[in-house]
């Protein structure tokens, strides 16, 4: 760990200008995040290093992508006075987490890459592509609310023109399992270098005990969560009871 610290710290002070044999280098200031019972996310850093400066055509772009999950959206409907479930659509295997940070404008990046990349939240592939489906708009807007889906444009700074950092942050709701921390940098409208970091989310403490033994104990936590309701519920009559007399 101290390696690292001091590796990342030599990276951001060497001086301006200095000549790498790679187009791109970065590296994030820690690859594990341990969520505890008092977790409220968690800001990384993100140092890189160019070999040749950024122009006008260029750009850079970081992309952070969560483990696949599924999430159903359901519309309601107003019928004799209730709000129901009307319809529904199930969305497979997308992101559960995808931040994009872009320095530099994607104006020279063909709209075919943009696409197979997606580089932008508008192309992110999901089970419906139609950017006027309501269903579609509905996940985005979700996402984005929760702070799990986002486009920023202002974290990736420069010191000179060749090293840069990024704050890479992880809202309060992140699912646990592996991450990817995708950079790419492009030249005059093509992927001149792209490097992949993974970073691992897990479970820690009481809460990860808990979380384990509800997964290998299904059975035993349900009738221990059943019963434990019913204690609680007892304890609120009994309290109750006692400030009515």
């Amino acid at each position: 760990m101290m390696g690292r610290v001091v590796v990342l710290f030599m990276l951001w002070m060497l001086p301006v200008g200095a000549a790498w044999s790679q187009p791109l280098l970065a590296d994030l200031s820690h690859h594990i995040i341990a969520i505890q019972t008092d977790f409220q996310g968690q800001d990384l850093i993100l140092f890189g290093t160019l070999e040749e400066a950024l122009g006008p055509d260029d750009a850079l772009v970081i992309l952070v992508k969560g483990p696949s999950e599924t999430l159903d959206i359901r519309q309601k409907a107003r019928q004799r006075g209730l709000w129901i479930n009307e319809t529904s659509v199930r969305f497979e295997n997308i992101p559960s987490l995808y931040h994009i940070y872009r320095y530099g404008a994607l104006a020279s990046v063909s709209a075919a890459t943009v696409a197979r990349q997606e580089l932008t939240l508008d192309k992110l592939k999901l089970t419906i592509m139609d950017p006027e489906n309501p269903f579609r708009a509905a996940l985005l807007e979700n996402k984005k609310t929760w702070g799990l889906y986002k486009e920023d444009t202002t974290s990736i700074v420069f010191r000179g023109p060749y090293l840069f950092r990024a704050d890479v942050d992880f809202p309060v709701r992140v699912k646990t399992g592996q991450y990817s921390v995708t950079v790419f940098l492009f030249k005059k409208g093509d992927i001149v270098a792209a490097q992949t970091t993974p970073l691992m989310i897990s479970k820690d403490g009481i809460g990860a005990d808990i979380f384990f033994f509800a997964h290998t104990h299904a059975l035993e936590y349900g009738v221990l969560a059943i019963i434990l309701a019913l204690f609680a519920g007892w304890m609120a009559f009994i309290l109750m009871r006692k400030r009515s007399l």
